[in-house]
């Protein structure tokens, strides 16, 4: 997910309604902190914990990504279409 699709869709939006766009809209790609970092969002983490205990199907892990250069742990999250006993399952 790029930075420019997150700051696409920052005006007029809450923070927690840009970080649901940008994790459906990645169709199931995993998603790295640091692109909300980027994209202006310094509190993803909490609004993607707060969509997780509304029932919004999203996995989380550690970015894994070789490319990725992180200090430390940064988490990476995806919209996962297949999870059942969800809010769009």
């Amino acid at each position: 997910m790029s930075r420019e699709l997150i700051k696409l869709k920052k005006e007029g939006k809450t923070q927690k309604e840009r970080v649901t766009y940008v994790l459906f809209f990645a169709d199931g790609a995993w998603v790295c902190g640091e692109a909300f970092l980027g994209g202006y969002i310094p509190t993803y983490s909490q609004r993607v914990g707060d969509l997780i205990k509304e029932g919004f199907p999203i996995a989380r892990s550690t970015c894994s990504n070789k490319l990725h250069h992180h200090d430390s742990s940064i988490g990476s999250y995806k919209w996962d279409f297949s999870m059942k006993g969800t809010v769009n399952a």
